[in-house]
C-alpha cells in the first residue's frame, strides 16, 4: 500500500480526529481511504461511470398503481433484489439492491419518481471496484 503525506491545519485535524472516533475508524488511514472511497465514487457516479452498486427506497401510497412498479421491476434487468413492507395502512416501502451502470440507474431512480402515489425516493450509490 501506498503511503502518502498530508498537510491539513490543526484545527481541522481535531475536528477530524473527534469526528473518526465517533463513527469508529481505528486509525486516522482507515477513515482518509473512507473518505477517498466516498469522494471517488460521488465522481463516477455523477460521469456515469463504472457498475455501481446502488441500494433505493421509495415510499408509496398504497394506491400506487401495481402495474407501474412491475413494469419497472421488469423494464430494469439491474434490479437484483425488492423487498416489499406494509408502513401502516396506507404507505409502503420497496427497497431495490440494484446494479449496473450509473446512468441507467439514473434512469431508474427517474422512471420511479414519476409513478403517481411515490412519495419518497432514496438511493445510496457504492461503485463495485474499489
Amino acid at each position: 500500500m501506498t503511503i502518502v503525506s498530508l498537510s491539513i491545519n490543526d484545527n481541522l485535524l481535531k475536528k477530524f480526529d473527534d469526528v473518526l472516533g465517533e463513527k469508529g475508524f481505528a486509525t486516522r488511514s482507515e477513515a482518509f481511504r473512507d473518505v477517498i472511497r466516498s469522494f471517488v465514487n460521488e465522481s463516477e457516479w455523477e460521469k456515469g461511470l463504472g457498475e455501481n452498486l446502488v441500494v433505493i427506497t421509495l415510499i408509496h401510497s398504497k394506491e400506487t398503481p401495481k402495474h407501474d412498479l412491475l413494469k419497472i421491476q421488469h423494464t430494469y434487468e439491474e434490479i437484483h433484489t425488492m423487498l416489499h413492507t406494509h408502513l401502516d395502512e396506507t404507505n409502503c416501502l420497496e427497497v431495490y439492491i440494484v446494479k449496473g451502470s450509473g446512468s441507467r440507474i439514473k434512469q431508474l431512480i427517474q422512471s420511479i419518481r414519476k409513478i403517481k402515489g411515490v412519495k419518497q425516493v432514496e438511493f445510496v450509490t457504492s461503485v463495485s471496484n474499489m
